[in-house]
């Protein structure tokens, strides 16, 4: 056999065994989960943020700001609400995970609040129509 065939054939062998390695490691697979989860997480937060977002843009004003304003900023809310539920489910960063948090109690009574006001100007108010 030449020499470079040699070198050759010796460093196929050996990217072959640290790919066996690497792929046998379970910390490796581990890794590759969580990528996969964050990944996934992301995608569901973003479908979150574009359902809402495609939510109010389908919506028609009445013609009463009132109604409007109140039926908007609903749409606008409960996607942030889903979006932050979602993010928590997979959250790592303990930081934004505190924020999150916070952030997902303060949306949802203002959400409560908001659904108060509707009811007491009518069911209009909540149907935006």
């Amino acid at each position: 056999m030449k020499s470079s065939t040699r070198i050759s054939l010796g460093v196929l062998l050996s990217a072959l065994a640290f790919a066996s390695v690497a792929i046998a490691d379970p910390a490796n697979t581990s890794s590759t989960t969580a990528t996969q989860d964050s990944k996934a997480t992301s995608t569901a937060m973003h479908h979150d943020m574009m359902t809402g977002m495609q939510e109010m843009h389908g919506m028609k004003p009445t013609g009463d700001a009132d109604r409007d304003f109140a039926h908007m900023m609903e749409h606008h809310h409960a996607p942030a609400v889903q979006m932050t539920q979602t993010y928590l489910k997979g959250a790592k960063n303990a930081q934004l995970r505190t924020w999150a948090d916070k952030s997902l109690k303060n949306q949802q009574k203002e959400l409560d609040e908001l659904k108060k006001i509707q009811a007491s100007m009518g069911s209009a108010a909540s149907s935006g129509t």
